[in-house]
């Protein structure tokens, strides 16, 4: 189970990391993606079978000249896509408003712009909190009151932090 939400400027996850078996563990659950060549800031974040979810993420990080808008996963091997939730917020100008894209199995379609957005088992709560002034990072706090095997600690990445990153 995992709730990650995007407030507009900050992108959150909860920590937590349930197996099959029911061991725990904590997990990255947000990224910042430098892309090489492009200067935009990138934040992705997944939900769901973990393994899938990492395996995304390191196709993205050692394919930097990917675009989210040309991404098609039909070309990555035994990837399935409906075993997950991942959002991918991407900023092309310091000023400018932020995308907001999501898996749509198998490519990553754009979302209308709203003010917030949320995956994940929790995302229900974390939209509501969102709805009612919270910012991302209580929204998933709220979330994991209400989720099972959902639980801190929150994870964080704002878009002000993704440029820095995206500068080095």
């Amino acid at each position: 189970m995992s709730c990650i939400a995007f407030d507009g400027v900050t992108v959150a996850a909860e920590s937590l990391s349930v197996t099959s078996y029911g061991l725990t563990g904590r997990a990255t659950k947000v990224w910042n993606l430098p892309r090489l060549g492009v200067h935009h800031a990138n934040i992705v974040g997944g939900a769901g079978d973990y393994g899938r979810v990492t395996q995304l993420v390191r196709y993205l990080q050692a394919n930097p000249h990917i675009a989210v808008d040309t991404l098609d996963l039909s070309a990555l091997s035994g990837f399935n896509a409906s075993d997950v939730s991942f959002m991918w917020i991407r900023q092309l100008q310091p000023d400018s408003p932020p995308e907001i894209w999501a898996l749509d199995s198998p490519v990553m379609t754009l979302r209308p712009m709203r003010p917030f957005f949320a995956i994940g088992s929790g995302c229900d709560f974390a939209t509501t909190a969102m709805y009612l002034g919270r910012s991302a990072e209580q929204a998933v706090l709220l979330a994991c009151s209400f989720i099972n095997n959902c639980d801190g600690p929150i994870q964080a990445i704002s878009l002000k932090d993704a440029w820095a990153y995206s500068a080095i």
